[in-house]
């Protein structure tokens, strides 16, 4: 079984010209495609890095959705330029970081360095609660 992290991109990302899998796998992470929310379950503790949604068609409610379901995951919104919802309003429906598509490879790289940074912080952060209840 493989354990390591999973990273979800949740939608239809077939067009994008992006290596997710290979990008994905520099942090140590697993990618897991899905074709929409309604198809994931994380039951039995998968630890998910974090996620990609495209929020072009619905104004946010599937990101809303995801983050209700799944508040544990650190969701990335996407979507067209055309269709971009201000940030203020991906931040209340729960998004962590935002990319414009067609998706750039390095910017995506550049998101999954957000994600490890943050991911560092909390096990810093656990650690250091862990250390000073043993004492």
């Amino acid at each position: 079984m493989d354990n390591r992290p999973v990273f979800l991109v949740v939608g239809d990302f077939s067009a994008e010209r992006v290596d997710f899998g290979g990008l994905c796998a520099e942090f140590g992470w697993r990618l897991e495609r899905v074709p929409g929310l309604e198809s994931l379950s994380l039951e039995g503790g998968l630890p998910c890095a974090a996620g990609l949604i495209d929020t072009s068609l619905d104004g946010g409610a599937q990101l809303r959705q995801a983050r209700r379901l799944f508040p544990q995951i650190l969701w990335i919104a996407c979507s067209r330029f055309s269709s971009t919802l201000p940030w203020a309003e991906l931040e209340r429906c729960g998004a962590f970081h935002f990319l414009h598509r067609p998706l750039r490879a390095a910017e995506f790289l550049h998101a999954l360095g957000f994600v490890d940074a943050v991911a560092a912080q909390h096990k810093r952060m656990e650690a250091a609660l862990n250390a000073s209840h043993a004492a």
